[in-house]
């Protein structure tokens, strides 16, 4: 392995660190909020890393199963992934919810409490980052 192989490696470790620390702390966060009982570190970083990682494959069934039955019936694609984003959410909120619930022996509603407000705390992060990114794509001058 060359060097920029390996520096390549480190910058992606880094980066998946950083963002699982973030979602960890958004996780801890959440649950101080919604009055939940606060898991032990170790402990969070398992549940945060099952809740990353459980819904993706139903999330992934769910998606085959609506571009097959968009592309068998000749409705654009692009309809198919609005109608999954919308249908994958209240899929990802029981799911996480579920297995938060099943991990810290509290029950369900609590933790859809928890996923509310870590998905409002990361929309209010996200919405002025892409709402700045649209007013400078529309503020630049058009080539050509």
């Amino acid at each position: 392995m060359n060097g920029a192989m390996l520096g390549v490696m480190c910058c992606l470790a880094g980066f998946l660190m950083a963002w699982l620390g973030f979602e960890l702390l958004l996780f801890r966060v959440s649950c101080s909020l919604c009055g939940v009982p606060l898991p032990s570190m170790l402990r969070s970083v398992g549940i945060v890393l099952s809740l990353l990682v459980a819904p993706i494959f139903v999330e992934a069934v769910l998606f085959a199963i609506l571009q097959e039955a968009y592309t068998a019936s000749n409705y654009p694609l692009w309809e198919a992934d609005l109608v999954f984003a919308f249908l994958a959410l209240p899929i990802h909120m029981v799911m996480c919810s579920a297995v938060h619930a099943r991990m810290m022996q509290v029950r369900v509603r609590e933790c859809l409490g928890v996923w509310f407000v870590e998905k409002t705390i990361k929309f209010a992060l996200v919405l002025p980052v892409v709402g700045l990114s649209v007013l400078i794509l529309l503020a630049a001058p058009a080539k050509g």
